[in-house]
């Protein structure tokens, strides 16, 4: 009995160290695996935190470039005012122009009808003078031509 008492008791011991190699070993291989998922939240939360801040400065860069392009969109804003208001003036300027060109080609074609007339009544008064002297000629021929030329011409004067 002693020895079956004996031999259940190294059993029993080889049973209990197996258990406890076992329950170690499995502490350990927990342990290692609770490492492992350390390592992995670790190594995770450490790109989360790399890609949190490319998106920050990728959010900075987008905000500077909004601000550029708004400033640069009211600046093309302005010149298209600016560049309004000039075409304006110069469509002005060049209707208040084209009115005095009409004007002048109105009064060009005035002076020009003017001249023609003055031109017409200079040939009338000579003709007319003509007549007059021939008429004093055929009534008198005595009367010399200068003298009737002189009496008629300041006689017609100018018409």
């Amino acid at each position: 009995m002693r020895n079956e008492l004996a031999r259940v008791s190294r059993g029993a011991l080889s049973s209990c160290v197996s258990l406890g190699a076992s329950v170690r070993a499995s502490e350990g291989s927990s342990a290692l695996v609770q490492e492992r998922q350390a390592a992995q939240l670790a190594q995770l939360e450490g790109q989360l935190r790399d890609r949190v801040r490319d998106m920050l400065q990728l959010q900075a860069r987008c905000d500077a470039e909004r601000a550029e392009l708004s400033a640069r969109l009211a600046e093309a804003q302005g010149e298209l005012e600016r560049l309004r208001a000039q075409s304006e003036e110069k469509e002005r300027a060049a209707a208040s122009l084209t009115q005095r060109l009409e004007a002048l080609e109105h009064s060009s074609s005035a002076e020009q009808e003017l001249q023609t007339l003055r031109a017409q009544t200079e040939a009338l008064q000579f003709t007319l003078r003509d007549i007059a002297q021939t008429v004093l000629a055929d009534k008198d021929p005595s009367v010399s031509s200068e003298a009737e030329g002189e009496n008629l011409g300041s006689s017609l004067g100018p018409l």
